[in-house]
């Protein structure tokens, strides 16, 4: 079989460095070059501990890209190398930027965590279900007590491949998941579900009349 790069952002290597570093050293460097070298070295380590082909990591200050590195290998099959311009499937990693999202919305009053997601939502409904679809809240959602099943993913596509939109998404048409349902009551209980997320992504298309990745 055809081996590819695992195909996600390296947040999750970023997130690890502090741990790989001493904290004193890392408090004191001021030093941006010795930063840059420090994080560096640790990825590559970590890189060949876990056996990834290859990563890319940016540096950003005040908005602006600062730096940018490279590492390994795309496509190991034809020895392309990573670059700026290498694509990652960033998988659950958009959870973090979904909620950030609808936080900025909260901030901004358009909407309230407390109120029931179908109060944003009309291009997509849920299935019946035994249980009370008004109680799904947007906190809910964030938090992953909304009673929705897991399903509504997109479970990895090559580059050029057109993708499901979030409806068909939302009720697994078209990616190889199950359509999300109610499968619980609301608000009792955490029960993990990727595509709440993607409800909450079709809110802020809804709410702000923008695409998603237009409005993050």
């Amino acid at each position: 079989m055809k081996r590819k790069v695992i195909i996600f952002l390296i947040l999750a290597i970023i997130t690890t460095i502090p741990y790989f570093l001493n904290h004193n050293d890392l408090t004191r460097t001021t030093d941006l070059n010795k930063l840059i070298g420090d994080v560096e070295a640790k990825t590559e380590t970590l890189l060949s501990k876990y056996k990834i082909p290859g990563a890319a990591i940016s540096m950003i200050e005040d908005g602006q890209v600062t730096w940018m590195g490279t590492f390994g290998y795309a496509d190991l099959d034809v020895n392309r190398k990573v670059d700026q311009n290498t694509v990652f499937q960033v998988a659950s990693i958009s959870k973090s930027v979904t909620a950030l999202g609808v936080m900025k919305l909260v901030e901004d009053g358009l909407i309230n965590l407390d109120d029931p997601i179908e109060n944003y939502i009309t291009r997509w409904q849920l299935p019946e279900s035994e249980y009370d679809q008004k109680a799904i809240t947007v906190r809910g959602l964030l938090s992953h007590t909304s009673g929705l099943s897991v399903g509504g993913g997109y479970p990895g596509y090559a580059s050029n491949t057109q993708l499901p939109t979030l409806e068909q998404s939302l009720s697994g048409i078209g990616g190889g998941s199950k359509p999300v349902e109610l499968e619980h009551e609301p608000g009792l209980r955490y029960s993990y579900s990727g595509g709440g997320y993607n409800l909450l992504q079709l809110m802020i298309e809804e709410v702000t009349g923008e695409d998603f990745h237009s409005y993050i």
